[in-house]
């Protein structure tokens, strides 16, 4: 008898430990068990291990989305994982609490970032992440100064960059070695566009110095329909098209050309589930390089009745990533109930190619000016 394995794609593995596949009737009956076949978990070495998260949503006040992060940093670090990478949306509002959405009016607070330190030292797990469009919420920009003409004194005047470095001990712009890879993260300025052209250029400069080494890159959000992270266009707020036609073209030609770099993203919340309707929903390579969508740890969304449902907080979702000589896999967690998510776990050659010095054309003319 011949079996079809529905709403997997190639780069799905099973999770480690497993040994065999139940098929269940609709009733929920076992049938038999059938073979691992290519499904099967990989018994090689990994070199390291590391968490992956996006759009934790820090609250401040005794919110849900604290004891979430909270116990995912546990579990990160239960097990073993070496440090801790995140695609954006920190906090919900930055350093401006918003009195009023309509007016764009917010003071300065630190409650939510104070929340991001406390439960980082407290796990004493190294956390490397971007800012995403809740970093500059309610047009207070991360990377803008700003006066806090509705706080308690009028006249304080805050570097909203210069706070972010205190806190995560890294900017906008940064790189991080582990081993012989290379982990290179360009976070949003504004609420707005994926990232300025001046940061395009940056990213472009560390794949080209980088070229013939495995690196991953992170910013906050998907690139299109066609990438993961947004299955049948239904999410609201496509960043990239706001920053124009153009620039979304330079960043993929980009992407494609350094063949040896991978892209993480966060943004929309949805669950790994939608790979159920959308085959690329979650990992991609249809826009010719590898594109993995990352999971709100806050809450997440799924796809019913052909629309992208709200925010649901009883989710709480995320990898923990293993690392290979030639491919990583990436584990699918549920951190409310502390478990691998199968349908999450996906295994990703990452062998590297050789890429010559100095042959990226940018048809565009923005990053090759």
């Amino acid at each position: 008898m011949a079996y079809k394995y529905s709403h997997l794609i190639p780069q799905n593995t099973a999770p480690k430990g497993t040994k065999q596949i139940g098929v269940y009737n609709t009733n929920g009956k076992k049938v038999c068990n059938i073979p691992l076949g290519r499904l099967a978990p990989t018994k090689k070495e990994k070199l390291y291990s590391f968490g992956l998260l996006s759009d934790i949503h820090l609250a401040g006040y005794t919110s849900p989305t604290e004891t979430k992060f909270d116990n995912a940093l546990a579990y990160f670090k239960e097990q073993g994982v070496d440090f801790c990478c995140h695609c954006g949306d920190i906090t919900d509002t930055g350093f401006w609490y918003p009195i009023s959405e309509t007016e764009n009016t917010s003071y300065y607070s630190t409650v939510q970032f104070d929340k991001f330190r406390d439960i980082c030292r407290k796990h004493n797990i190294p956390f490397y992440g971007n800012c995403g469009n809740h970093e500059s919420y309610n047009t207070y920009d991360i990377s803008g100064i700003y006066t806090d003409v509705y706080g308690s004194d009028p006249t304080l005047v805050v570097n909203n960059l210069e706070k972010l470095e205190e806190y995560t001990g890294y900017g906008l712009t940064f790189t991080m070695n582990y081993g012989d890879d290379v982990f290179i993260f360009v976070g949003q300025s504004t609420g707005n566009y994926p990232m300025t052209v001046e940061h395009l250029k940056w990213l472009y400069a560390r794949l080209e110095e980088n070229r013939n080494k495995r690196c991953f890159v992170f910013i906050h959000p998907y690139v299109s329909s066609a990438d993961s992270g947004n299955p049948l266009g239904l999410h609201a707020l496509p960043l990239f098209d706001y920053w124009g036609e153009e620039n979304k073209k330079a960043f993929v030609e980009m992407m494609t050309h350094y063949k040896n770099a991978t892209l993480f993203h966060g943004h929309s919340h949805i669950h790994f589930s939608t790979q159920e309707q959308v085959s690329h929903a979650v990992y991609s390579e249809e826009l010719g390089f590898r594109s993995v969508h990352v999971p709100s740890s806050a809450n997440g969304r799924k796809i019913s009745n052909g629309a992208l449902t709200s925010k649901d907080t009883a989710y709480s979702l995320g990898y923990i990533a293993d690392v290979y000589e030639d491919f990583i896999v990436l584990n699918g967690v549920d951190f409310i109930n502390n478990k691998c998510v199968p349908i999450g776990v996906y295994q990703i050659d990452t062998t590297l190619k050789p890429v010559e010095a100095g042959t990226f054309k940018d048809y565009t003319g923005i990053i090759n000016t």
